[in-house]
């Protein structure tokens, strides 16, 4: 038996070459994972907004509009003032944040 300690610069090499496939596989898969999060944090962003609007206008108890969307002093929609906003992102993936007629915020 030989008494060695450490790896032979073959070994190194081949651990290296592994290593650096693996990453150069993982980019794609990274770039849909980062993506797929801002699409997620966009969403929730607008979902919080209009909840924060139908908040104030129960609060302030005065009508709030943001975009399109309108509430009522009650936190109710106003007619014509719910609906759906669909947020694309650049490979085509959707989020829809929902304003239903009865005021309810949520996300698909």
């Amino acid at each position: 038996m030989s008494n060695r300690r450490g790896l032979t610069l073959v070994e190194l090499l081949v651990v290296m070459g592994i290593s650096g496939l693996l990453l150069f596989l993982s980019f794609p898969a990274l770039t849909n994972l980062k993506e797929s999060i801002r699409l997620e944090i966009s969403a929730r962003q607008l979902a919080s907004t209009l909840r924060k609007a139908q908040s104030l206008a129960m609060y302030q108890g005065e009508t709030k509009i943001i975009g399109r969307f309108k509430f009522s002093k009650t936190g109710a929609p106003l007619p014509g003032g719910f609906g759906t906003e669909k947020i694309t992102s650049p490979s085509g993936k959707v989020k829809k944040v929902i304003v239903s007629p009865l005021g309810r915020v949520r996300i698909e």
